[in-house]
């Protein structure tokens, strides 16, 4: 199994790193902000036993190369030597551990521990990349808690069968979302609840994470050893759980789309102790719901008939972003396909996005996609507006689409429950598009294509791959 550790990004490498040593080494790790370390990228909290059965305190220094392939000498801890004897000598470094996703031979691994002991650190260890893919390797939970993991190794190594089929398929479908994904704190709260639980809800406003969170769930119940994983659209479907199997079923817009549905939640009264059943049989269950619909749905809930709906714990409100996080989404997109010019640009703006409490995850994905910025006016005035009006700033986008593009987004809008099936066939919708809007099937064809993953999605579903929306909130703005 192997892992390609430079496209993570320092960041996320650091959260990798600190996320492995407390599961491996069973210590709570505390981070610190980059720009303010203090030569410490992360401590153990507290203190524990060192040699001679003294307490001690320790320092964590991550080390990222982003060249693949490469391997960590001396040379490139230069400048971490100072900082190691100040904090040895504040006694905050009786053991050094250096973490890096490079190679480390065994006479370079000798040589920095050396160095290092010899400026006051008691203890130097270093962990390269063998170590760090083994960690990897062997416990599912490691990945769970860092899903950006999955992106980049070959899934067939760690879930087999049927489950790896479900899980490409997922992949397929998230598109860049992976590759941006930041480990929120609301992820990490609905991670527990379902592990203790077996069942979560995550509530948010349209647009604020919550499929993308449920689908990392999925994976990560694939990766540990769910059978399948089951996406449900209406209480009548519980039918398709298979008594004794461990699966992952996932409703998506539990109690309505856009507004509290009764009769839904009246038909999901009656499944409730079918739910409990799946539950208490090994099944791991999220909802999902807009808050608004969930306030309107609590009351009519036979919490009696399914108790884990007592428990605050199993309700996450994934909106409630902190700005180190909103920062993270911002930082992950923008890196990821704006080009060097418009980077700079957008860098005077972004500490004003991120301190926005209106800031939403989709916020991320369209400062970071040229579709979305080619014609966008940087200043803060109008950044604000894109931030805590994000349905009238794509209304915005979709207008200024040239004729065979906004002929796409109206065919899939006419499509929305099922999709359009790609190769696009004849079909009344598609004529009445190419009529109205005076263009081609074949420019049709290609607009969905140059939308891909900026409006539109190409998915693989069982009949066939379909073309859907990207987000939702591009059928209210289209509309």
């Amino acid at each position: 199994m192997s892992y390609d550790l430079t496209q993570l990004g320092w960041k996320s490498f650091q959260d990798l790193a600190c996320a492995i040593l407390a599961e491996v080494l069973k210590r709570p790790v505390q981070t610190f902000l980059g720009s303010n370390d203090g030569g410490r990228d992360g401590a153990f909290l507290g203190t524990w036993i060192g040699e001679g059965g003294a307490t001690a305190k320790s320092t964590i220094q991550c080390k990222f190369i982003s060249k693949p392939g490469a391997t960590l000498g001396l040379a490139a801890l230069h400048d971490e030597l100072p900082k190691a004897a100040k904090l040895a000598a504040q006694g905050l470094a009786e053991d050094y551990v250096i973490v890096t996703n490079a190679g480390v031979s065994g006479e370079a691994d000798s040589q920095i521990c050396q160095v290092f002991q010899g400026v006051g650190v008691k203890t130097c260890r270093v962990l390269g990349s063998s170590w760090i893919i083994q960690q990897l390797t062997e416990n599912a939970k490691l990945r769970m808690l860092v899903p950006r993991v999955y992106g980049i190794g070959d899934l067939s190594h760690i879930i087999t069968g049927h489950g790896y089929k479900q899980a490409k398929a997922i992949l397929d479908s998230m598109g860049s979302d992976l590759s941006c994904f930041v480990p929120t704190e609301a992820y990490r709260q609905a991670l527990r609840a379902l592990h203790q639980h077996g069942f979560v809800i995550l509530l948010g406003d349209p647009a604020s994470g919550k499929s993308t969170i449920a689908a990392i769930l999925a994976l990560g119940a694939l990766d540990d050893a769910c059978l399948g994983a089951l996406k449900i659209n209406a209480p009548d479907q519980i039918s398709l759980w298979h008594p004794g199997e461990k699966q992952f079923l996932w409703v998506d817009d539990a109690f309505g789309p856009n507004q509290f549905d009764a009769a839904r939640m009246s038909r999901w009264n009656a499944e409730l102790g079918a739910l409990r059943a799946a539950v208490e049989g090994g099944a791991r269950i999220v909802f999902t719901s807009r808050n608004y619909i969930w306030e309107a749905a609590r009351p009519h809930l036979k919490t009696s008939a399914f108790p884990p709906l007592r428990e605050s714990q199993v309700v996450v409100n994934v909106h409630a972003l902190t700005e180190d996080e909103r920062a993270q989404m911002l930082y992950n997109h923008v890196r990821r396909a704006q080009p060097q010019k418009i980077r700079r640009r957008l860098k005077p703006l972004l500490a004003g996005v991120a301190a926005n409490k209106a800031f939403i995850p989709e916020t991320a994905r369209r400062l970071g996609d040229p579709l979305f910025t080619a014609k966008l006016v940087f200043t803060e005035e109008r950044f604000t507006r894109l931030v805590e009006h994000p349905v009238e700033f794509l209304t915005e986008v979709i207008e200024q689409l040239d004729d065979a593009s906004r002929a796409a987004v109206a065919l899939i809008f006419l499509n929305s429950q099922s999709g359009v099936p790609s190769p696009i066939t004849a079909s009344p919708a598609l004529d009445m598009v190419t009529r109205l809007m005076g263009v081609q099937p074949a420019d049709v064809a290609r607009a969905l294509q140059h939308l891909n993953d900026s409006l539109t999605r190409l998915t693989h579903q069982e009949d066939g791959p379909r073309w859907v929306f990207r987000h939702p909130t591009v059928t209210d703005a289209f509309a």
